[in-house]
């Protein structure tokens, strides 16, 4: 597995929603766009009830610790 090294977060870098899986291989971002761009997909993309509840689990961990992380940096920008 190849290692890709990765800024946590640079502000003039906005997420991407790419549009094939070469796009989305080809583009190194940031951890935090990484997190806006795969992992807060809808939850009605889920095929089944378990995983549509896992996803919305997922969702709201994940924009809570959004929002703690940009508190955090805020602090210490």
């Amino acid at each position: 597995m190849k290692k890709i090294f990765r800024l946590i977060r640079s502000p003039e870098e906005k997420p991407v929603i790419h549009k094939t899986e070469k796009e989305y291989k080809n583009h190194i971002g940031t951890s935090i766009n990484h997190l806006y761009e795969k992992s807060l997909h809808p939850k009605d993309l889920m095929n089944t009830v378990v995983a549509r509840e896992l996803a919305e689990e997922r969702d709201v961990f994940t924009r809570a610790f959004l929002m703690q992380f940009q508190r955090e940096y805020l602090i210490e920008s």
